[in-house]
């Protein structure tokens, strides 16, 4: 999925992403795909969810003056219905 942020976000926000099974991997990567350009990784397992990936340092506020669509990938478990998954997404403002 492509991430279209908001332009005027401050550079302090994070953007705060949430898989409420911890079955589902989640990964984003700006800008293009390949692996070498992740910025941030959280891994299916199955552990005790959620998992939360954030991504900030400035990141996000900088993507957005560039109007870089970061790319969200989320891995689904084999084994579950898709429906029955949630992924939430947030911007931060401190």
């Amino acid at each position: 999925h492509r991430l279209t942020l908001p332009a005027g976000i401050s550079p302090t926000a994070r953007l705060e992403i949430v898989a409420d099974d911890p079955r589902v991997g989640l990964a984003v990567r700006a800008p293009g795909c390949p692996t070498d350009r992740a910025q941030g990784c959280v891994p299916g397992d199955v552990e005790a969810g959620p998992h939360v990936l954030v991504i900030d340092d400035g990141r996000p506020a900088e993507w957005a003056v560039q109007g870089v669509a970061p790319l969200l990938f989320i891995e689904l478990p084999s084994n579950a219905e898709p429906a029955t998954l949630g992924v939430s997404l947030a911007i931060i403002e401190p």
